[in-house]
């Protein structure tokens, strides 16, 4: 395959990453397959009932198109967003896919750009659709159903061959926020349906942007609640959401979405803080007062939950509602948020390790723990593939504060069973972030720490900077690599999004600096850790006795 491009024009802009890259020698080497995040790739009509019969092939999300048919029938666009609630998969005579090619998710709702700019660079300095690929997929589904609705997997590891056996290089993974989440899940499954050392053989190295790694906080409130505020990555359709339909409408919409409980922090009270409220955030014990507040993860008029609290209280509220709740009855078949700490056994394929997880404990081998695919979800609960020359790259934005608490209050009403369903969508969820609540901590009910707006930096870098350097989580020392890009966004009215410094969550996705490095990566270059923030007292704060 020839990667050779024409040069760039002489008119295009110097200020471009890859214009200045290519003047500088760098060319395309290692095919790249990018893998986007939750809700940034669009979603197409196929099939649907005779209030959308009109919008064959069009997005339900992703488009003004989408605003339109949500703001000129809410009820019908809610049902063709939903998900069966039984099955996870589609609702009868409904069928969304994911929109394909680089337009799947280059922009979201008109001019909101996600990964148009790092496609642009890249072709800067040679790359063309035969050298990079969109892996664009159902953001909505658990991630075991992406295989067996859509042969993702089969598809995208496929995908990953072809363009690997034409070119005779490796190629380079690139995932944002829970693109990662996906890719992680993938590489196990490949290694359990290809073949063992798949990663090995295909993949050079996995490039995560802004991954959450260990989940997010607000994975928590938005199926509690219903709740999209300050959620990144949904950018102006998360505003359309917050004003247009009722939390009890969102709340089953996230709920109706497999893919949402993945989102669950992982690791339990040993990485989020609580354990009976013994010990505080061990992210946050630059600030103590902050520290022991945030042991709990939600403070619910008086009762305080730490995050395994949490967890088992949304799962324990879900089971008791309306099945229209969705896919929270599934969590314990799909997903896992637990902590192995037993390691295994140096004995060939068939090592024995001790399993704990916060809902089950169990002798275990790695077979049969490869079986159960729900723990190729959690990092901290299954160890990378055995891939020795694998790098694994941890690029992410620090200095934007983001969420790791929340102050809830009741909403004091009750839905009567006798009620229309119209007169229940205008009813509020139970629970709602008491947004009156300010003090020296706590703004808008919210108490924020460390990270990139949307993801905690324990959950962006933690893997990174401890959890794979260690043989417990990384067998076969697959290499390691930080880089950190502090938030610095103009006061430029004109970029609303704060420019090309900007490090938030999705808006890093223009972020020259990351930008460059992926172009560098791309090229056959070998970045070293460049850190800015504590991450590393961070992660020593840890507690994991016998992890080495």
């Amino acid at each position: 395959m020839d990667f050779t491009p024409k040069a760039p024009s002489k008119n295009a802009s110097c200020e471009r990453p890859g214009v200045n890259l290519w003047a500088d020698g760098v060319r395309a080497k290692h095919p790249v397959v990018m893998l986007p995040g939750i809700v940034t790739t669009g979603l197409e009509l196929w099939s649907g009932e005779d209030c959308a019969k009109g919008y064959f092939r069009q997005r339900m999300w992703g488009t003004m198109t989408m605003v339109q048919n949500m703001l000129l029938n809410t009820k019908c666009w809610l049902r063709h967003m939903a998900l069966d609630p039984v099955t996870g998969l589609d609702p009868p005579n409904i069928k969304l896919r994911s929109a394909q090619g680089f337009e799947a998710a280059d922009f979201v709702v008109g001019g909101y750009w996600v990964w148009s700019k790092l496609i642009e660079n890249l072709a800067d300095i040679g790359y063309d659709p035969s050298s990079m690929f969109m892996a664009s997929y159902d953001w909505r589904l658990a991630y075991p159903l992406l295989e067996d609705r859509d042969q993702f997997f089969t598809r995208l590891s496929s995908q990953v061959e072809v363009m690997v056996d034409g070119n005779g290089a490796k190629a380079i993974l690139v995932a944002h926020s829970m693109g990662g989440n996906v890719l992680f899940y993938f590489l196990h499954w490949a290694t359990a349906n290809r073949r063992r050392d798949w990663v090995d053989k295909y993949i050079h190295s996995v490039v995560g942007l802004a991954i959450p790694w260990l989940g997010v906080p607000k994975g928590i409130s938005a199926v509690l609640s219903g709740e999209a505020k300050d959620t990144a990555e949904m950018g102006v359709m998360g505003g359309i959401l917050d004003h247009h339909l009722p939390r009890r409408e969102r709340r089953r919409l996230f709920r109706s979405w497999g893919s949402a409980p993945s989102m669950f922090p992982k690791g339990g009270d040993v990485f989020w803080g609580g354990r009976n409220k013994s010990f505080p955030a061990p992210d946050l014990l630059d600030d103590e007062e902050k520290a022991w507040k945030c042991a709990s993860l939600l403070h619910m008029e008086g009762e305080d939950l730490s995050v395994e609290e949490a967890i088992d209280y949304v799962l324990e509220s879900s089971s008791k509602g309306p099945v229209q709740d969705g896919q929270l009855a599934n969590y314990h078949k799909w997903y896992s948020h637990g902590l192995r700490t037993t390691p295994f056994e140096n004995d060939s394929r068939k090592r024995k390790r001790t399993h704990r997880s916060s809902d089950k404990s169990e002798q275990c081998s790695s077979q049969e723990l490869g079986n159960e695919t729900k723990y190729w979800t959690n990092p901290l609960e299954m160890p990378l593939p055995f891939a020795p020359n694998l790098t694994i790259y941890c690029l992410y934005g620090v200095g934007k504060e983001t969420e790791r608490s929340y102050f809830y209050k009741r909403t004091n009403k009750n839905i009567s069973k006798n009620q229309t369903d119209d007169a229940q969508d205008m009813e509020d969820v139970e629970w709602r972030i008491d947004t009156a609540l300010e003090d020296s901590m706590t703004s808008l009910g919210i108490i924020r720490g460390h990270g990139d707006g949307s993801v905690p930096l324990l959950s962006l870098g933690f893997m990174c900077q401890r959890g794979w350097k260690t043989r417990h989580w990384n067998p076969a020392g697959s290499k390691t690599v930080i880089r950190e890009y502090v938030h610095e966004p103009s006061s430029n009215f004109i970029d609303m999004r704060g420019g090309d410094t900007s490090a938030d969550h999705v808006d890093i996705m223009g972020n020259r600096h990351m930008i460059n490095d992926v172009l560098m990566i791309a090229s056959g270059e070998t970045l070293d850790n460049n850190i800015h923030s504590n991450i590393a007292n961070i992660s020593n704060n840890i507690r994991l006795p016998g992890i080495s």
